[in-house]
């Protein structure tokens, strides 16, 4: 029999750990039963052929009871717990409910972001039977902070459909960046904003398209940047596109602009790199590991612990100039990742191990 995986997380927009899930589950229920559950019912990614649980209210406490029912109705041989916000629903079915699930927790950062993140995260790892992260960055930091025996796994979020090109520049173009994600102040896209003024300033041509949803008081507060910067004609919000229209979206850019404070494994660099956009980002989380200045992408570094925008910015006119460094810059992120293991693999391979560890299948 399939062995039966609940995969729980607060919500599904536009963001790395649910791309990884919408891009994934059609192909993972071939193999397994599939399960996405989501305390909150503001999901704004389609996730098909019914494998989506929803609760029926925005606010993540009101469904608390409602999702318990449903896992215990489900009652599956694997609970994965993806982000803070379901760690504690993920510990309560564990230790009352069902003794027995195989509970992986899945850790998508190097760092926890804030009080409440450390402390249930720490909570989860300690109740967990195995950890998934999804990045080395991501293991190394969170195991120096956390104490922790368990059985590890790295998925990383590699999805090699992507159909990427070298992308080419030339005198005539105006530039085009992107970023996609959730819009919170981790994300840092007020420094974007900034280093944006300052191009501007130099007469680069460019376009800066947002997508993404996140905090409105955030939202408002970009928006009074960018009115303050008088780049209201070339940054625009563009709402959120559904993950598996993103390689058509991606390809009509040059740049990928990410000024994270921390990160993850960066999914949303690593699928614009894939479709052979320039990444422009600070080396957090595992993106130091990947992007390499001058070669597959470009760099904001930290000077007396203050951002070199000036560097950046005269690294950026360069490349600009230079088509043939352009395209080869490009060629290279294209190519970065060809070769590693996918998501879906690395997914499906910790899931049969851990079948084998726990003789769930026999069991059954």
């Amino acid at each position: 029999m399939k062995v039966k995986i609940a995969h729980l997380i607060s919500s599904i927009h536009l963001g790395g750990v649910e791309k990884g899930i919408q891009l994934s589950i059609n192909d993972l229920n071939l193999y397994f039963n599939y399960q996405v559950y989501t305390l909150s019912n503001e999901n704004t990614l389609n996730i098909g052929n019914g494998y989506l649980n929803a609760g029926k209210y925005k606010n993540l406490i009101f469904s608390f009871f409602l999702i318990l029912n449903k896992l215990r109705s489900y009652k599956p041989d694997i609970l994965i717990s993806s982000l803070w916000k379901v760690a504690f629903i993920s510990i309560v079915y564990k230790k009352i409910f069902h003794k027995k699930v195989v509970l992986v927790a899945f850790i998508h950062s190097e760092t926890y972001f804030h009080f409440f993140d450390r402390f249930f995260i720490k909570q989860l790892l300690k109740t967990a039977d195995a950890v998934a992260f999804d990045s080395k960055g991501s293991l190394v930091g969170i195991k120096t902070k956390s104490i922790t025996a368990k059985k590890t796994y790295i998925i990383p979020y590699i999805f090699l459909h992507n159909n990427g090109f070298i992308k080419k520049i030339t005198n005539k173009n105006i530039i085009r960046f992107l970023f996609a994600g959730r819009i919170t102040k981790i994300k840092n896209i007020e420094a974007t904003l900034f280093f944006f003024k300052l191009a501007k300033d130099k007469n680069i041509n460019f376009i800066f398209d947002i997508y993404g949803l996140g905090d409105i008081a955030y939202i408002k507060t970009l928006q009074l940047l960018i009115d303050k910067y008088q780049l209201s004609n070339n940054i625009f919000f563009k709402g959120v596109f559904d993950n598996t229209t993103s390689n058509s979206i991606f390809n009509s850019y040059h740049f990928y602009i990410q000024f994270s404070k921390n990160e993850g494994m960066a999914m949303s660099v690593v699928d614009a790199m894939l479709c052979g956009l320039v990444p422009i980002v600070t080396p957090v989380g595992e993106i130091k590991n990947y992007v390499n200045h001058l070669t597959n992408g470009l760099l904001l570094n930290m000077v007396d612990k203050e951002y070199d925008y000036a560097e950046l910015l005269k690294n950026l006119v360069s490349v600009i100039s230079q088509p043939l460094l352009f395209e080869k810059m490009s060629y290279n992120a294209l190519s970065y990742f060809k070769s590693q293991e996918t998501y879906l693999a690395a997914f499906t391979n910790m899931i049969n191990d851990l079948d084998n560890c726990y003789t769930i299948s026999k069991n059954k």
